[in-house]
């Protein structure tokens, strides 16, 4: 398979030299055109960590997926740009009782290294337009929201985010903490599973299907359509037999007839 095909799928036909240039417009591309979504979860469809089906399923039949689908897709096309390039496991810092934070391999994302080393991540659903520099102490701004980044003594990165550069701690939310530490594809395979049939997932609660936009997102939660633009958030109710257009209209994905299997998918 031509992992490279990726770049033609986000729309993307820039240069291609292993530079932070180019590893930033490719990931803002990806943001732009690939939606962060569960929606195979609710069709009863299997995910696996299989490169073959995530290729088929994201490049060639135009759909989304989630962190270990989209992040692999990123990390196999950069390996082929000649990006240096590392598989690492992130946790997500969410509220107590949706699932457990510390529990490891919760998230995939992508380290790349240039003269620093750099999160990349396509595959978080609210997550940085642009690649964090996990050597700066610096706030990190995509246009939306600020980053930061703290080393622990353990060697792992935590990531806060707030939407001011503000020093005042309480204004910094924790978002991830990410292990540097390369990791098989493989070692993902049993939080793949998780988020597809643990009930202290999200994925198996709600179809989801997100992406950014120029100047906010889009996210079609269960059957609500929340509208960001700069800063403000709107929603909107979408009828249950609208929902398959809007898909197709504001996402530009297709699912002919779907059987949705969850009935809370519907809430």
């Amino acid at each position: 398979m031509k992992w490279l095909n990726l770049l033609e799928r986000a729309d993307y036909d820039e240069a291609t030299d292993h530079s932070l240039s180019t590893l930033t417009a490719i990931q803002r591309q990806c943001m732009l055109n690939i939606p962060f979504e569960n929606l195979d979860i609710h069709l009863g469809k299997i995910i696996k960590l299989d490169g073959s089906k995530v290729y088929q399923k994201i490049v060639k039949n135009n759909r989304g997926g989630f962190c270990f689908e989209l992040n692999e897709l990123l990390l196999q096309c950069l390996t082929e740009l000649d990006f240096s390039c590392t598989r690492v496991e992130a946790r997500v810092a969410v509220p107590d009782g949706v699932m457990d934070s510390e529990k490891s391999f919760s998230h995939q994302v992508c380290l790349v290294q240039l003269d620093d080393l750099w999160l990349s991540d396509i595959g978080f659903g609210d997550s940085s337009i642009i690649p964090i520099n996990l050597n700066s102490s610096v706030s990190q701004f995509d246009g939306e929201n600020y980053y930061r980044v703290t080393k622990r003594n353990n060697g792992m990165f935590e990531i806060l985010c707030s939407d001011t550069p503000d020093s005042d701690p309480d204004l910094w939310v924790p978002l991830l903490t990410v292990n540097p530490r390369p990791q098989p594809w493989s070692a993902f395979s049993e939080m793949c599973t998780y988020h597809q049939t643990s009930p202290n997932s999200f994925f198996p609660k709600k179809r989801l299907c997100t992406k950014r936009t120029e100047n906010g997102r889009l996210t079609l939660t269960g059957n609500t359509l929340k509208t960001r633009i700069d800063g403000v958030t709107s929603d909107e109710a979408v009828e249950e037999t609208q929902y398959t257009q809007v898909l197709e209209d504001l996402f530009n994905i297709h699912i002919d007839k779907p059987e949705w299997i969850n009935p809370l998918a519907r809430l």
